[in-house]
């Protein structure tokens, strides 16, 4: 599978997805909803396959969830169970086709 890198706005947060994906979501919950003011597609990956780098901030968005965003420029990135081996990506839109 062709390797999936991206980065924030500013640039100050990247990461690249180096292993075998698990799958693609577009979760529709309330979170999900209010966070990003739509459904979002995120990639399923585990956590040992994807490198991040750069200043990132977590926040606890419900009891089993966290979401990761850049501390600079504020871009929501990331989607994580508070105890699951899984990372949820944000894809940008001209990933998804």
């Amino acid at each position: 599978m062709k390797e999936k890198t991206g980065a924030c706005v500013c640039g100050n947060v990247t990461y690249s997805i180096t292993g075998e994906y698990t799958g693609v979501v577009s979760c529709h919950c309330k979170s999900c909803q209010r966070y990003h003011g739509n459904y979002n597609p995120m990639i399923v990956a585990n956590v040992e396959d994807v490198a991040l780098k750069g200043d990132i901030s977590w926040f606890a968005s419900s009891e089993s969830a966290e979401r990761g965003f850049c501390a600079a420029c504020g871009s929501a990135l990331f989607k994580r169970q508070t105890a699951g081996p899984k990372l949820l990506v944000l894809i940008p839109w001209r990933q998804v086709v």
